[in-house]
């Protein structure tokens, strides 16, 4: 009989969508089908979630990213220069499609610069999107990728990362330019192809390159419910970034700095832990249908 190691409750990490919108059309995201209302998170509910959280929890990572492009949010240079002042010893994490001005560019780095923080920043370089069509945006990438490498090539708390998604529509052309492109830059600890896609709850389904998608077929326990919590742009605390297409699992709204721990602690919350822990989330939406949860044995 196989066996798994069951969670214990323990926050890492506070994943912040600062906003939903995006330029881009990507095959391997589930962007376009998303049904939420679209915005920006407003700067003082910012202050309002980092605020609770360290009172709640002390020192943790930030990672601000859901399923819009950060590079969106007008306000992400004063959100990295607040992250800096407030959790100066908190790791910060931003992953990005590079779709957006060399202004904002320029001001995103200096504010990266200017912190204290340990900061994992990875780039997607994104070859196809779903309308078919070379992505209207994508010519922006490459000066936004060559400000950042002359950024951050010498500055070693900034874990800099390129990467390049194989989908159904990625050519091997492609796929050799982009690794005799990137690779003499980076090395090959941080240039990565992703040969195996998420499935983002089916909504990709079809995608895919030769590798496939990333399922998780083992028993594993998600860490996710145990290790992050989730907070929307509008302060919806939603289950996981992949329930950001349609918010199907709310745990509620926060308006005020204690609704972060009451939340967290909240018998939904901790129900919802023990259907993980228990490898049973049938019926619990969206993870009924989640690529980290096919190894379940009594999914």
């Amino acid at each position: 009989m196989t066996t798994y190691q069951q969670l214990e409750t323990g926050i890492v990490a506070c994943q912040i969508e600062l906003t939903n919108t995006c330029p881009l059309t990507c095959a391997e995201c589930a962007y376009v089908h998303q049904t939420r209302p679209k915005g920006h998170m407003a700067f003082d509910l910012f202050q309002l979630v980092v605020d609770g959280c360290l009172e709640a929890f002390g020192p943790i990572s930030f990672n601000l990213n859901g399923l819009g492009e950060p590079l969106s949010y007008p306000h992400l240079a004063k959100a990295i220069r607040y992250l800096g002042s407030h959790n100066p010893t908190g790791r910060i994490e931003l992953f990005t499609s590079l779709a957006t001005s060399i202004e904002r560019a320029e001001e995103v780095a200096d504010a990266l610069l200017s912190v204290p923080n340990n900061v994992l920043l990875a780039s997607t370089i994104h070859s196809y999107g779903v309308d078919g069509e070379i992505m209207k945006q994508a010519h922006k990438a490459g000066p936004v990728l060559s400000l950042f490498r002359e950024k951050f090539s010498d500055v070693s708390r900034i874990d800099f990362h390129v990467a390049m998604n194989r989908t159904t529509f990625t050519t091997d052309e492609q796929v050799d330019g982009f690794k005799n492109g990137f690779l003499p830059m980076f090395g090959e600890e941080k240039t990565h192809v992703v040969e195996k896609l998420d499935r983002w709850l089916g909504y990709v389904d079809g995608m895919a390159g030769p590798g496939g998608y990333s399922d998780v077929t083992s028993p594993g326990v998600c860490d996710y419910p145990f290790k992050v919590l989730h907070v929307a742009w509008n302060g919806d605390v939603l289950i996981c970034c992949t329930d950001d297409v349609n918010g199907e699992l709310k745990l509620g709204t926060i308006t005020e700095k204690s609704d972060i721990l009451r939340l967290w602690n909240s018998g939904p919350y901790q129900e919802i832990r023990a259907r993980h822990n228990a490898l049973d989330v049938k019926g619990l939406a969206p993870c009924d249908r989640c690529g980290r949860t096919v190894g379940y044995v009594n999914r």
